[in-house]
């Protein structure tokens, strides 16, 4: 089963679209960890053994040394559930498929 972690700024609806019964999810507010920076929130989702991380911050990738870290990191183009609900096909796709240590821009 695919461990999927969403970022506190991708809408919930979009979390229901994207996600099946082969994937196991969570979030920052399910996980009590707002205000979290994001170099400690990495580490948190590699020590918690998260296979991928959805997120609409387009800075993460130069934040934080991606490398060999664990974990794969989705990057949705917004967080406007307007122009995510057209593509919600293609995000699913893309979480699916990413590989570990991967980096995947979803675009609309």
């Amino acid at each position: 089963m695919r461990r999927v972690f969403f970022e506190e700024n991708v809408p919930r609806p979009i979390i229901r679209k994207i996600t099946d019964e082969t994937q196991s999810l969570s979030s920052i507010s399910r996980e009590g960890w707002e205000g979290i920076q994001n170099g400690e929130l990495i580490k948190r989702l590699v020590a918690g053994n998260w296979d991928v991380f959805v997120t609409a911050d387009k800075y993460i990738r130069y934040q934080q040394q991606i490398g060999n870290r664990g974990v794969a990191i989705g990057e949705l183009p917004t967080n406007r559930l307007s122009l995510l609900e057209p593509i919600s096909s293609e995000i699913a796709l893309a979480i699916r498929k990413v590989g570990q240590n991967g980096y995947v821009t979803i675009s609309l």
